[in-house]
């Protein structure tokens, strides 16, 4: 299975350039639905990202965690994380955006999984 469905790359690249108020593109459908159904139940619960990130303190952070050690990641994020940093990946941003030299962040510097506790209990997720 693919995890990203394939790409229109010649109309992205003339979305990108003519949007506006300023170049952007929104994917419908980015990833596969079936892939896509696994990263979303594969998002740890807060409790569990406590275990294994970072958590912020700051007055508008609080009850937020960031995950951004890729090792600790479930299976599906990490295959995810693998494709978003491909070369192949990369080279079709680099053509849609004209932005040469794109690289991926490795480190996930401010990155990763973040997950934040809502006030009533639940949790809601975003990487």
């Amino acid at each position: 299975m693919s995890l990203i469905r394939p790409l229109d790359l010649d109309t992205l690249r003339d979305r990108f350039q003519n949007a506006e108020p300023f170049p952007h593109i929104v994917i419908d459908e980015f990833l596969d639905p079936a892939f896509a159904l696994e990263v979303a139940n594969a998002f740890p619960t807060f409790e569990q990202a406590q275990e294994q990130g970072f958590a912020f303190d700051f007055v508008r952070e609080r009850k937020k965690i960031q995950v951004s050690d890729s090792a600790l990641f479930p299976a599906p994020i990490a295959r995810l994380n693998e494709a978003l940093q491909s070369p192949e990946f990369l080279a079709n941003l680099t053509y849609i955006t004209g932005i040469p030299n794109l690289e991926a962040d490795a480190t996930l510097s401010g990155g990763g999984v973040h997950v934040t506790a809502c006030i009533a209990g639940s949790t809601s997720s975003s990487t």
